[in-house]
């Protein structure tokens, strides 16, 4: 299986195993099952994994735990949780 992963803000570059895995700020990246736990523990999240979900912005969890992210339909955007706050991927801004 594979997974859609959004690299850390500020962007990403990552080697496993002698292969480069790389993206800028809110571009997301397909990699296989093992290399997205890989990169989690980098500081990389998954799309809608981590117990973020889709969802509205008012339907958004409360306290996910930190590097989840969310697919915000009001927004259009998914989002990451740091552990703080929902920030937008590409700006860092808190939404």
């Amino acid at each position: 299986m594979s997974k859609l992963i959004f690299p850390p803000p500020g962007g990403g570059k990552h080697v496993i195993n002698g292969t480069t895995y790389q993206s800028a700020d809110g571009v997301s990246i397909t990699v296989s099952d093992d290399i997205a736990n890989q990169l989690c523990s980098s500081g990389w999240s998954l799309v809608g994994g981590n117990n973020g979900g889709t969802g509205t912005t008012a339907q958004r969890p409360a306290a996910p735990p930190k590097g989840a992210s969310y697919s915000d339909t009001t927004l259009g955007l998914i989002i990451h949780w740091d552990g703080a706050h929902w920030r937008n991927p590409i700006t860092n801004a808190i939404v």
